[in-house]
């Protein structure tokens, strides 16, 4: 697959099933907010983890400044949806 994304343009919109039950559209924070996309090797990675809990804490503050984060991560997302099913990340994490 080849990929549209060139530096100083838009990133290619996608759509992604969350682990808090909605789809993510990037298309969805287009002239609204700020986004940080974070790839990372999902929740079974402890360095990834230390960096979940790193922006948990920040989270309400990047709110504030119109940021959203989406972690985008490798893992099948029903295993996702049991591994948060008691605590949820704040932000969006799609598989």
């Amino acid at each position: 697959m080849q990929s549209n994304a060139k530096i100083n343009s838009p990133a290619p919109d996608f759509t992604l099933a969350s682990t808090q039950g909605d789809e993510i559209s990037l298309a969805n924070y287009r002239g609204e907010r700020h986004v940080v996309l974070w790839f990372s090797r999902g929740f079974q990675c402890q360095f990834c983890r230390g960096h979940m809990e790193r922006i948990t804490e920040k989270y309400e503050e990047m709110v504030a400044n119109e940021i959203e984060v989406i972690q985008v991560a490798p893992n099948l997302l029903e295993s996702a949806r049991v591994f948060f099913a008691q605590t949820p990340p704040q932000y969006p994490f799609v598989c």
